[in-house]
């Protein structure tokens, strides 16, 4: 480890303190008087020129805090200009002149929405009143909220229909109309936004002993 710090402010204030506990006879240290003063002089000048970096280091601050406002305050009112030009624009019989005149982009068509993931990794859980709690998992891309199309299919004969249950809004509902005595059921679980749909996920769960209930099947088998 260097003995004087790698860091100018602290070599700077390590000099200062030395020079000033160092004995007013060098020769005691091995110095002379001519090196100290020399010292002296080098210390001098290098704290005066951090002392003049950090005034122009704060006025740099300063004036980049300034330019950043006044930029931002530009920025801002173009954008607004920019928003009165496209309504403008929309509101005229020819908007593509407005924003050619204007030297600004038309606005894109808007893409659709990419269609809903399907839903997979599915729980269930019995709750009070023999309800079936189902929970699942879905990957959807876009911004878009997804919501859930439920049917159920009864026993396990899979030419049956499925039976519309509901719309959730999220990924798990509860299931109150399985009728008793039931011993499997069949769902039929399809993510939707406002256009477009995506691919049905189907699995099966099973009632047993001692109030439980299994996802035994997924994926097309399950249909």
């Amino acid at each position: 480890m260097s003995t004087i710090p790698e860091s100018y402010p602290d070599a700077i204030f390590w000099t200062t303190n030395h020079l000033a506990n160092w004995p007013n006879d060098p020769t005691t240290i091995g110095l002379d008087a001519a090196r100290v003063t020399e010292l002296t002089a080098l210390k001098d000048a290098a704290a005066a020129a951090m002392a003049t970096a950090q005034q122009l280091n704060d006025q740099k601050k300063v004036a980049y805090e300034a330019y950043h406002a006044k930029a931002k305050a530009m920025r801002d009112y173009a954008s607004q200009s920019v928003g009165i030009i496209r309504s403008f624009a929309k509101a005229s019989d020819n908007p593509e002149a407005v924003y050619q005149a204007a030297l600004i982009p038309a606005p894109a068509d808007p893409a659709p929405a990419p269609a809903p993931g399907v839903p997979y990794k599915f729980q269930t859980r019995l709750i009070q009143g023999g309800a079936l709690e189902v929970t699942f998992e879905c990957d959807n891309e876009g911004t878009n909220a997804v919501s859930y199309e439920v049917r159920r299919r009864d026993g396990s004969g899979q030419m049956a229909p499925f039976s519309f249950i509901m719309n959730a809004g999220e990924r798990k509902f509860v299931d109150d109309t399985i009728p008793n005595g039931t011993g499997q059921v069949t769902y039929r679980i399809v993510g939707f936004r406002t256009i477009n749909r995506g691919d049905p996920a189907y699995f099966v769960v099973a009632f047993g002993a001692g109030n439980s209930a299994e996802v035994v099947m997924t994926g097309e088998d399950a249909a």
